[in-house]
């Protein structure tokens, strides 16, 4: 590296990884112009003006990411080797400690939210089944100080500009507690993924290994019929998923060298007397055959959009895959030959990947958003700020549907479908006949059971896919009035073996009358009810963060949020509560790493599980929350509001809807005046709130 002075201006080429992983932390660099991508094994971000580039990396004293540049880049650079150099940097002034600070508190924010989204719902479902040695989990993340910081980093900008100029001290010591944080972090989030992978190789207690048992009997009865095995035509099918592999990697048209590569690749790791290894070798051959399986999809999938006719191991490559033959035994092979599931004759939308994919490129849906929540047009519109394209290049990509299929290969697919296979470290995307403990046809999530599970939880939460939508009809002198809408969720089923489900996303381009997206593996071997369940209180808690935008967590707003935050932050101090109930509460969120969409997930389970069956679980002030936000259906609540434990929450519900109701019943009798007409959708409308 050039010699620089203490502050002194360098420029850096794009593309350059400035500082490494395990390296010693030596500088900072206060970016001035330019974009940056930190990135570690598990986590990744962008940082752009203003950032102070390893700020985070202090309290471990070496680099915990790679920081690569996005582009060209200029900035300022702080040598901080010796035990005094964050303090000589804040002595530079109260603008340095500032920028310092400010620096920290964003990036340690970004950090927490995408350990939040990705680690902390596994590390909940670890802990269910004491799958995590707590002995040995030495690096532990102190949630209550992660409350703390960010509860000042949401201070306001005045108070916090005075609370962090008043001096140095203050400063450096929030500083060191952040990075800190992050260090802990970061190994935390390397132990959950290492423990997760030794679950998945059934290093589990007893219980995890009965439970596991159970989940994986599920649905046995609710299997679709498929073909008779007597029907099998094993020539056939010999014959045409002879020599798959090649068969696929031709019609990819990749690179005839890369093709090699890959076969010689996946070659080497099928014949590894133990794939699951976590050797460092057969990690990053599993890395380099997922890197090089996406590229070979996307170039198939492209090619097919110009097919009207595809072989069957194209097909099943596309669907679920499949890429070997001789990953299956004969029966097995010709079981998945003939595997063809209908997935229609639903009222919800359920598509294969390959399915999805196409609705994508005829337009029919949108791209989903990437891990850094954002979607095509706002990736691209930050394409075009950064000057990456010019307008016109802006314009053609837009409308660009090839650009939006790789999009949504190169982000939402290539991550979902690791996750949902909960098998994060020992993940390989080909489909292979050990990843099966039962039949394919009997482990297929197919829409008659997908779709009977998801109405089972609808027949209990009524509500929970309706949202208010406005409506006008000039014709029959009806003015805007707010109704309640059904929008039903996408499902879209990820070509793999596994076991979690995820609500990728709650809206699509922040248009709120746009389907949900939620994922599953195609092939489900896991607790479908659990995870539905689940997945419906994730979307129950983002579609309102939506709907509220920034008042999603101010009480003077009514709403779910706001409530059930306000509920968490102080029901230390609610009357309402016993001291039991009130420990419970503190347990309950310490486990749920104070996170609290985390906690709401496990009493909208509770809620919707046992309290629907009259099975109290809950305390007196959570149940009024779910009573007034998630219902019951009207069979459940009249069921439930004789019992004196339900009479407060009942009334408050009966008492607004009642008030609802008396209004829609007002305006409609406005509209007949006025020579209207009460439509289908004022009448639904009405009928939502009277019948529901």
């Amino acid at each position: 590296m050039e010699q620089v002075v203490f502050g002194g201006r360098m420029n850096i080429p794009k593309g350059t990884t400035f500082f490494k992983t395990g390296e010693n932390v030596e500088h900072v660099y206060l970016l001035v112009n330019g974009q940056v991508r930190a990135k570690s094994e598990y986590m990744k971000m962008n940082l752009d003006n203003g950032a102070l580039l390893g700020i985070l990396d202090i309290y471990s004293e070496e680099y915990l990411f790679d920081y690569e540049a996005v582009t060209d880049l200029i900035v300022l650079c702080f040598d901080i080797a010796h035990a005094d150099g964050i303090q000589k940097l804040l002595k530079l002034g109260k603008n340095y400690q500032e920028i310092a600070v400010n620096s920290l508190f964003a990036q340690f924010h970004e950090v927490y939210r995408l350990y939040e989204k990705s680690f902390l719902s596994y590390a909940s479902e670890m802990d269910d089944f004491n799958v995590i040695n707590k002995e040995e989990d030495s690096a532990k993340v102190d949630m209550e100080i992660c409350t703390y910081m960010n509860q000042i980093y949401a201070l306001d900008k005045k108070v916090f500009h005075e609370l962090f100029t008043a001096g140095e001290m203050i400063a450096y010591e929030h500083l060191i507690t952040g990075s800190k944080l992050v260090a802990d972090i970061n190994s935390t989030a390397l132990k959950l993924v290492d423990v997760l992978g030794k679950a998945a190789l059934g290093i589990q207690d007893d219980e995890a290994q009965n439970k596991a048992a159970d989940d994986l009997s599920d649905g046995e009865d609710t299997a679709e019929e498929g073909m008779d095995e007597s029907a099998y035509d094993y020539a056939l099918v010999e014959s045409e998923l002879a020599n798959s592999m090649k068969q696929i990697l031709d019609y990819s048209q990749i690179d005839e060298k890369e093709a090699s590569r890959f076969t010689l690749m996946v070659s080497q790791y099928m014949n590894l007397p133990d794939r699951n290894t976590s050797d460092n070798d057969v990690r990053k051959l599993r890395k380099d055959i997922a890197e090089q399986f996406y590229q070979i999809y996307e170039n198939v999938f492209l090619h097919s959009l110009k097919d009207t006719s595809l072989s069957r191991a194209v097909e099943l490559f596309l669907n679920f895959g499949f890429m070997d033959e001789k990953e299956f035994d004969k029966k097995g092979l010709a079981e998945l030959y003939y595997f063809k599931p209908d997935l229609s004759g639903t009222e919800f939308s359920i598509y294969t990947v390959y399915g999805w994919l196409k609705a994508i490129y005829e337009g029919k849906r949108e791209p989903s958003k990437d891990e850094f929540d954002q979607d095509y047009k706002e990736n691209v519109r930050k394409e075009k700020a950064m000057h990456h394209l010019s307008a016109a290049e802006e314009t053609k990509m837009l409308s660009d549907q090839t650009a939006k299929v790789q999009f949504e290969i190169r982000n939402m697919f290539k991550v979902i479908n690791r996750l949902t296979t909960n098998e994060i470290t020992i993940f390989s995307p080909i489909l292979t006949q050990r990843k099966f403990s039962k039949s394919i046809q009997k482990s297929f999530l197919s829409a008659k059971k997908l779709s009977e599970a998801m109405r089972a939880i609808m027949k209990v939460d009524y509500s929970l896919f309706h949202r208010e939508q406005m409506y006008y009809d000039p014709e029959n002198k009806i003015d805007n009035i707010v109704v309640m809408k059904q929008v039903l969720p996408d499902f879209i089923l990820m070509p793999n073996v596994g076991s979690r489900g995820v609500m990728w996303q709650d809206i699509s381009e922040k248009k709120r009358d746009t389907p949900a997206r939620f994922v599953l593996s195609a092939f489900f071997n896991g607790n479908l009810e659990n995870s539905l369940i689940n997945m419906a209180a994730v979307y129950r808690w983002e579609i309102c963060r939506t709907v509220q935008g920034n008042y999603w967590n101010d009480v003077r707003e009514h709403s779910l949020t706001s409530e059930y935050c306000d509920y968490v932050q102080f029901y230390r101090k609610n009357k309402d509560l016993t001291e039991e109930a009130k420990e419970k509460i503190r347990a309950q969120f310490k486990s749920c790493r104070n996170s609290y969409r985390e906690m709401f997930a496990k009493d909208y389970d509770v809620w919707v599980k046992y309290e629907s069956q009259n099975s109290i679980r809950l305390n007196k002030v959570v149940r009024g929350i779910l009573y007034m936000y998630c219902p019951f259906a009207a069979e459940y609540r009249k069921k439930l509001e004789s019992q004196p434990i339900f009479n407060a929450a009942s009334a408050r519900f009966n008492r607004e809807n009642t008030k609802k109701v008396r209004e829609l019943k007002t305006f409609n009798s406005n509209v007949l005046k006025r020579g209207g007409q009460v439509t289908e959708v004022l009448q639904k409308n009405l009928d939502f709130y009277e019948l529901g």
